[in-house]
């Protein structure tokens, strides 16, 4: 039997997560307004975003000016989140895929370079994003600094490799 990668069933599985997960949020934004009367709210998150936002962090990050811009609750934010969710667990699944791979296969070592200098640039965005949201919301603060720990070791460690010349063969 054929089994299915990892680069399809964790994006589709978290997409579904954090939609159902959005889904509830919005609801309970919307109870949160009518019960204090409140215009706009700024500080609140309700729990359903809050769980998929440290389940799904950086893509929580890489989607915050989008919803700054549309709005935080509007369609266009939302589903900005859930695209950027799509394309975070297709990578952290491409990344499973070549882990459990027999014949691994590898870039040339200036893409190397390039994909392990972006990630590390990229991790370093979401420790600052979670160093931001810390105070205010600590258990979204934690979540994104142990992705920051995750990224920033996966990153270092690529970089490693290509500096080593274990990542710098040709595509086979």
């Amino acid at each position: 039997m054929r089994r299915v990668p990892w680069r399809y069933v964790l994006p589709l599985g978290n997409v579904a997560f954090a939609a159902g997960l959005m889904r509830i949020a919005l609801e309970q934004a919307t109870q949160y307004v009518t019960r204090t009367n409140a215009l706009v709210v700024w500080d609140y998150i309700p729990s359903a975003a809050q769980i998929t936002y440290m389940v799904n962090f950086p893509a929580f990050a890489a989607s915050s000016g989008l919803r700054l811009l549309a709005g935080r609750w509007s369609f266009v934010g939302t589903v900005g989140f859930v695209i950027c969710v799509a394309v975070l667990w297709y990578f952290v699944g491409l990344w499973a895929d070549y882990r459990n791979s027999s014949t691994k296969r590898h870039w040339g070592r200036r893409i190397s370079i390039v994909v392990s200098v972006c990630g590390l640039a990229a991790s370093v965005g979401v420790g600052l994003f979670a160093l931001a949201h810390l105070m205010l919301h600590p258990f979204l603060g934690v979540a994104g600094l142990i992705w920051f720990g995750f990224l920033l070791r996966t990153f270092l460690i690529a970089l490693r490799r290509v500096a080593r010349g274990e990542l710098a063969h040709v595509r086979s």
